[in-house]
Order: C-alpha cells, then structure tokens, then sequence
C-alpha cells in the first residue's frame, strides 16, 4: 500500500476520477472512535483497475480514506477537520474486505507515528494471507 500525494504525476489524478470525494456510501466505516483528546472516524472504498489504467505496474486497487475529526475540550468538539487520502495497492482486491486495509493502513501509522509497530499489526503481518480470518472468502 502506498499513499498518493501530489508529486506522483498523473497517479493521483486517476485515483481521485476512479474514486471521487463525493463516492461515499463507503465499503467500511470504522464509526466514531475516541481516542488522544478527538473523536475520529475512517470510511474506506476502493476501486479495481489494472496496471495500466493505474498508470503503476503492479497496481490492482486505488483505495481512498475519508478521516473525520472532532478535536474536544472539556467534552465539547471546538474544532473539526475532514480528509481525504489516496493510496495504490498491489493486493489483490478479492482477498481483503476494506475493514482489513484500513486496520493495516492504521497499524502502519501507528508504528511510523511510535517508533514501533502495535501489537495486532504485527502480528497481521506475521500471518501468511491465506491464513489470514479477515480474508474475504468468496
């Protein structure tokens, strides 16, 4: 999984036509948690294309993250922020439900943002996809 950010020519582009920020209902929604003095909330949805209407060998899926964030004070929100970030992945799109990316793309940030990975993201990335309970069974 790789995030897009502007630099990326064309990529970022393509993935905000396949998945615009007005394409909500999402395939997963995390609901409110509270967490580090906010309350916060992940939508997921993605869309299947190949390599070359990616733009990127190797891409099966544009993911898109809608981050909602309510800041508290004294058990009040006083200040909200909304966005979105986009991402490629390699993964092929049947074998994980959106809840399962967005659990690895939370658990990634959380050992970027700590210096080591979370428990239960390690312990998902220990174990062979196949295996995996939240591969999506078809």
């Amino acid at each position: 999984m790789i995030g897009l950010k502007g630099n990326q020519s064309g990529i970022l582009e393509r993935a905000q036509i396949k998945l615009p920020q007005e394409f909500f209902p999402c395939g997963h929604d995390s609901g409110w948690v509270k967490e580090h003095g906010r309350l916060t909330r992940w939508r997921i949805q993605r869309k299947c294309v190949s390599p070359e209407e990616a733009g990127l060998c190797g891409c099966r899926q544009f993911v898109a993250v809608w981050r909602e964030r309510h800041y508290l004070r004294g058990g009040r929100v006083y200040q909200e922020e909304q966005e979105y970030s986009y991402y490629v992945s390699s993964t092929n799109p049947r074998d994980y439900r959106e809840a399962a990316l967005l659990d690895a793309m939370r658990g990634h940030w959380d050992a970027v943002e700590n210096g080591f990975p979370t428990e239960g993201m390690s312990a998902w990335a220990r174990t062979p996809p196949e295996s995996r309970s939240d591969r999506k069974r078809t």
